[in-house]
């Protein structure tokens, strides 16, 4: 079972609307500056497949960035697994500890913010070099908590906030310090050429309120309701918010990683993916 620390329901606000909602906005912030990383990385073959792709949010634009390729997902949960399908998006129900892939089916598989919630990272990491083509490559996509971004003002009640939101996900099974540790496991996995890069997105180009749904309050709600954080916290976390938003000398900068490696060339790659 994929589902780890990650529940669509009690992510933010009030359910899966919100967390959808939350969903497409991390793509459209993010997903330009992944597209261009990725690409200056290589996508060998033509199937290119995201595992965990949730309601489509991220699957759907790298079906439009790279037409060349045959674009699929993998998704555990259902409910996510319609919505992506209600948008278009070529997807089939599957665990990623277990794919419903044959061996050396794929030539690019990505693993975009999945690894943080999976209680055996190893093992998925393991199960997507197993369906990769011989010269295949495999991108980790994810965050470091410690280096996950930056801003200025600070406000303590963030510092302390988004220490106990840490904390939550791994009570809940999940590890928010993937970005120093992927590369280690495509390394243990067989992979060749590993390398790890950044990437960030800042409010120089995108306005800051593009960033309350990913680090503002909303994101602290579920701990609410779990009795881990106070009203009084959020409601210290919401004035910091605002005071954050009206500084005109705010600055954000949010921080991702994408651990890569490839299979040893072996065989000539297949172009076909059987998921349909």
């Amino acid at each position: 079972m994929t589902s780890g620390s990650y529940n669509p329901h009690r992510t933010i606000g009030t359910g899966l609307d919100d967390e959808v909602t939350r969903l497409e906005a991390q793509a459209a912030l993010t997903a330009e500056t992944e597209f261009a990383l990725m690409e200056r990385i290589g996508l060998p073959g033509r199937s290119l497949v995201e595992i965990g792709c949730g309601s489509g949010a991220f699957l759907a634009r790298l079906a439009d960035r790279f037409p060349g390729h045959d674009v699929h997902g993998v998704e555990f949960r259902p409910d996510l697994l319609d919505r992506a399908r209600e948008r278009g998006c070529r997807v089939v129900r599957g665990d990623a500890y277990a794919l419903p892939l044959p061996d050396d089916s794929c030539g690019t598989v990505v693993l975009r913010f999945v690894l943080q919630h999976l209680a055996d990272p190893r093992a998925a990491v393991r199960e997507a070099v197993r369906v990769l083509q011989p010269g295949g490559r495999l991108m980790v996509i994810d965050v470091d908590g410690g280096m996950w971004g930056c801003v200025t003002p600070t406000f303590p009640e963030f510092i302390d906030i988004y220490t106990r939101f840490a904390a939550a996900q791994a009570q809940d099974g999940g590890d928010r310090m993937v970005g120093r540790k992927a590369s280690g496991w495509l390394r243990d996995s067989g992979l060749a050429q590993v390398r790890t890069e950044a990437y960030s997105v800042t409010n120089e180009n995108r306005p800051i309120e593009d960033f309350e749904i990913h680090v503002g309050p909303s994101r602290l709600a579920p701990l609410l309701a779990r009795n881990e954080l106070g009203i009084l916290d959020l409601a210290r976390a919401t004035q910091a918010w605002a005071r954050l938003r009206s500084d005109p000398a705010a600055w954000i900068m949010l921080l991702g990683i994408i651990a890569t490696g490839v299979t040893p060339l072996g065989t000539a790659p297949r172009d076909t993916w059987e998921g349909d």
